[in-house]
């Protein structure tokens, strides 16, 4: 990185490549939130310098920090930034393309963080008929559109509704993904538990005991989603 910026200016297309793709390195190995961030923040900075503010790249950067925000918890950033990037992408593409598609999830995931949950469901929902369009049922950004559309409707109690999405999500994802995979641990959880408290206890402890025998057998006793797993065992056992 230093060898490139004494040879290229710091706004250098391959640079800019480069300083994201060290962001990315950080998030995932780190989880240096504050350095993922600032790098995000350079990148956007050099792509409305040398790209415009409106080129699909820029916005694809924005929508980077946008993440990287949520992730830092800094929620009014990231709201103000996707809903930017969401305004301006429509402009750019067609209602159906993937990368406007998957701004637009981002976008409700941060209106689900920050307590908005009547605008992630309908944004949720508008996603995933997209997606449901363009990718098909079992595409994983489906999935990913359905399981978030599922937990807006458990934060409003439309338990009936968020079922529905649930069982829908859990049949999808174990056809997709090993049984290990986090969506199916957390679907089941969250399944379990609208399973309780809609009166049918038995069947909600049963999944979510199924659940946490799965991941300790297949994940070991340690693994943060075996916890996860046992966290919502010990939950719906303990509902009235």
């Amino acid at each position: 990185m230093v060898d490139r910026l004494r040879l290229f200016d710091e706004n250098d297309p391959g640079t800019l490549r480069l300083k994201n793709d060290l962001a990315l390195t950080y998030n995932k190995k780190c989880g240096d939130h504050e350095r993922v961030i600032t790098l995000y923040e350079e990148v956007v900075a050099g792509s409305i310098l040398t790209l415009g503010e409106g080129h699909p790249e820029t916005l694809n950067s924005q929508n980077n920090l946008a993440v990287a925000y949520l992730a830092a918890e800094r929620f009014d950033l990231a709201v103000r930034l996707s809903e930017k990037v969401v305004e301006m992408g429509a402009q750019l593409v067609d209602s159906g393309h993937p990368v406007l598609l998957r701004w637009q999830q981002g976008l409700a995931s941060a209106y689900l963080m920050v307590g908005n949950i009547e605008a992630a469901a309908t944004l949720c929902s508008k996603t995933l008929a997209a997606r449901e369009q363009v990718l098909g049922l079992t595409d994983p950004e489906t999935i990913e559109s359905r399981y978030a559309l599922a937990e807006a409707y458990l934060q409003l109690r439309q338990y009936a509704d968020a079922i529905v999405q649930l069982e829908q999500v859990l049949v999808d994802s174990e056809n997709v993904f090993d049984r290990s995979h986090q969506m199916i641990v957390f679907t089941r959880a969250n399944l379990g538990f609208a399973y309780v408290v809609t009166g049918r206890k038995r069947k909600g402890i049963d999944l979510c005991r199924l659940n946490f025998i799965d991941c300790r057998r297949l994940l070991g006793a340690e693994n943060w989603l075996t916890r996860a797993a046992k966290v919502a065992l010990d939950g719906v056992n303990n509902v009235p």
